[in-house]
């Protein structure tokens, strides 16, 4: 592996400081623990990426992106606030190179990149790697969640390309826009009504092959061609959308796996994010702003695809409707006022085994982000080409919290499912007989 990187040149840069919302000021708590709370987003092209032009479309989409050029402030242990400083511009791209024989090389790739937990203080929250490849090389992104959630490693992504091919892509991002932006997130807890409650108890995903000690995350993914692609959206029920048909699959595709492991059935609790942004993509701004909401699926309702997709219809129409705070909107009081010392020592305590188990933190089998239809979104010019495979997964926690995490899309009339598992629940074969199990349960095979 080598790296390639753009340099100002040791030019110095004017800085700004924003301060975290308690939406990032949470997650950054939550990412102190074992495992790490990076976004992962990678697209192939069917050409060659060459290094430093890629480097330099990555600085070029940092300065479109405030977040992007963004570190975490010096703080103390006593301080109730944390701060991100903003430079006008970036010393140094965060771009690795690797050459990969085949898909095994690239999986040790991937798992090397997004399981590295990103010096926020150093900056900037994200790093690149390129994987050239036989049939077309990867671009591959470790987005920190606490700068960033899933729509926003879309639109770094969407930005890069663009440099990278030479398209517009706007002028430089504006802080001020950003402050706008990320003024409101939080919303104090009674402004608005919450999600139900979860109901308890709830069933995990059966072990297959994991290892009670191992540490380290894996990922598998599932690409339906167009035939297939095209049975699974026919077997979509209104009112259920294509993310309430995905979620109802995943909840058959969970017993199934179950049962044949032996395991009792139980309802299925699956976390679903909600993109908080105006519809019509007009906030491109990187940012936190989304709300993750516990779409409950009862053991009477996981028998079939269809009364799994209508069932969790009923609950996520009330969401769409009345947009309902989640988990990560509503945060604690705690996270703002508090010394920034206190909180984390709370948040390791809640996060041990024990104590997590007495207060049923984490008990979502799984999440899954949809990143709905992005045709061919992200083309890098007439030499590289456009992309051809776009892969995706939020973080998992395991233990405890979340095992599963799953990222969804349609591109070019194929749906793409990308998902990352902890090696405590899964090793490779059992990863691959899970999305066997859930691809079964999309086709009707």
């Amino acid at each position: 592996m080598r790296g390639v990187g753009k340099s100002s040149g040791g030019r110095t840069s004017a800085i700004v400081r924003i301060p975290l919302t308690g939406v990032d000021q949470g997650i950054f708590h939550l990412d102190q623990g074992s495992t790490v709370w990076s976004g992962h987003l990678e697209v192939r092209v069917a050409g060659r990426l060459e290094d430093d032009r890629v480097a330099a479309a990555a600085a070029a989409a940092a300065a479109r992106h405030p977040l992007a050029r963004a570190r975490l402030a010096p703080y103390s242990a006593r301080d109730r606030e944390l701060y991100w400083e903003i430079p006008d511009r970036l010393d140094r791209i965060p771009v690795e190179v690797v050459d990969c024989r085949d898909d095994l090389d690239v999986a040790k790739a991937r798992a090397r990149l997004i399981t590295r937990r990103l010096d926020l203080a150093a900056g900037p929250p994200f790093a690149l790697l390129i994987v050239h490849r036989p049939g077309g090389d990867s671009l591959l992104m470790n987005l920190s969640h606490t700068a960033g959630d899933g729509t926003s490693a879309i639109l770094l992504m969407r930005s890069i390309a663009r440099a990278y091919a030479g398209a517009d892509d706007g002028g430089p991002g504006d802080v001020v826009e950003l402050r706008d932006f990320r003024a409101g997130i939080v919303q104090r807890p009674g402004d608005r009504p919450k999600a139900p409650p979860r109901p308890q108890p709830t069933t995990g995903v059966a072990i297959a092959g994991g290892q009670p000690r191992a540490d380290g995350l894996g990922f598998a993914q599932l690409r339906l061609g167009k035939p297939a692609t095209a049975e699974a959206l026919g077997r979509r029920r209104r009112p259920a959308t294509l993310n309430d048909m995905l979620l109802g699959s995943l909840a058959v595709a969970i017993r199934r796996f179950n049962d044949e492991h032996g395991d009792t059935p139980a309802t299925v609790s699956l976390m679903m994010p909600v993109d908080l942004r105006s519809p019509g993509g007009t906030e491109d701004v990187m940012s936190n702003k989304v709300a993750s909401v516990s779409v409950p699926i009862f053991a009477d309702e996981q028998s079939d695809l269809e009364s799994a997709q209508l069932a969790v219809a009923q609950r996520t129409l009330a969401v769409r409707a009345r947009r309902l705070d989640g988990d990560l909107i509503n945060v604690p009081p705690m996270i703002g006022g508090w010394p920034v010392g206190a909180v984390r020592l709370l948040v390791r305590l809640v996060m041990t085994r024990p104590v997590s188990r007495r207060l049923a933190v984490g008990p979502d089998a799984a999440v899954l982000t949809n990143l709905g239809r992005l045709d061919a979104p992200f083309h890098f010019g007439d030499d590289a080409g456009p992309t051809i495979e776009l892969w995706a997964t939020p973080p998992v926690q395991s233990p405890p919290g979340v095992c599963l995490g799953i990222g969804a899309a349609m591109m070019n009339d194929e749906l793409l499912l990308t998902l990352r598992y902890h090696h405590r629940q899964f090793d490779a074969p059992g990863a691959d007989r899970f999305v066997e199990a859930w691809r079964g349960v999309l086709t009707g095979e």
